[in-house]
């Protein structure tokens, strides 16, 4: 039964963000330990995926070719550090389709990054509480990406390496990142290229989001990977905190709608 009234949002907020988690750092091992070790309370098991970071400029993010997105990871060239993807799996009963759900937890290195994104990790971690041990026509992956800050490498290295198979049987992605800024900045429904997909569709005749375009989140990779996604994030991204204080920053009443509206 989802009941987001019974929540662990602030609880996991406090904890995830205590100190910078920028990739290949102590800081995002300690968050990652944190999530790997949450998302196994809440009954799903987990496997960390390990990749190279590489020094990537703005053209790398706004390429010419898709097949130009997703080259650096094959390639040696100008590696800078490692990061760790967590992706965290309920039973996966053969014959469903897939919809992942992700946001990433690293951060820059000058901030505990509340806003951005231990507002999206919570959400997500409450999504995946919600739903364990509901029998669903689904299977829901939920994949907390690293080095989205240095470019979307995390999930453009997890998009790059689904099989066919994983492909194939893909639903999506709904991608979480920088929501429920206290004030009256509401909670939008972004994509690529302001593109309609089956889930911009479906979210949206279910709720009617303000509808907008970004191309700067972990959503990017998986349109370049030819799969449909959606990108929740506040009408007007504001991404520096301005308190080590979560209740200063978040709106945790909108974090629990959106929790509800994705759960449902």
């Amino acid at each position: 039964m989802i009941n987001v009234d019974n929540n662990d949002l602030i609880d996991n907020l406090k904890n995830l963000c205590i100190s910078p988690r920028k990739f290949d750092t102590d800081g995002e091992n300690r968050a990652l330990n944190f999530l790997i070790n949450k998302m196994e309370e809440y009954g799903y098991s987990t496997v960390t995926q390990e990749f190279p970071v590489y020094l990537r400029s703005f053209n790398d993010i706004y390429p010419q070719s898709i097949t130009q997105y997703f080259v650096d990871f094959t390639t040696n060239k100008d590696i800078i550090g490692k990061g760790k993807n967590i992706i965290a799996l309920s039973d996966n009963p053969k014959g469903k389709k897939t919809l992942y759900i992700t946001a990433h937890y690293d951060t820059t290195s000058n901030t505990n990054g509340i806003l951005d994104n231990g507002s999206g990790v919570v959400v997500a971690m409450e999504i995946a509480r919600q739903l364990h041990g509901i029998d669903l026509p689904i299977n829901v992956e939920f994949v907390f990406f690293s080095a989205e800050e240095a470019g979307m490498q995390g999930s453009a290295y997890f998009v790059s390496h689904l099989t066919q198979e994983e492909k194939d049987n893909a639903l999506g992605c709904i991608n979480l990142d920088v929501v429920g800024q206290k004030g009256d900045n509401e909670v939008a429904l972004k994509t690529f290229s302001a593109q309609i997909n089956v889930l911009s569709l479906l979210l949206n005749n279910y709720y009617g989001f303000p509808l907008g375009r970004s191309e700067l989140s972990d959503h990017t990779s998986f349109c370049m990977g030819n799969l449909p996604a959606i990108y929740f994030a506040d009408k007007d991204v504001v991404t520096k905190d301005s308190s080590v204080d979560p209740l200063d920053e978040l709106d945790i009443e909108k974090l629990k709608k959106l929790t509800n509206i994705i759960s449902n």
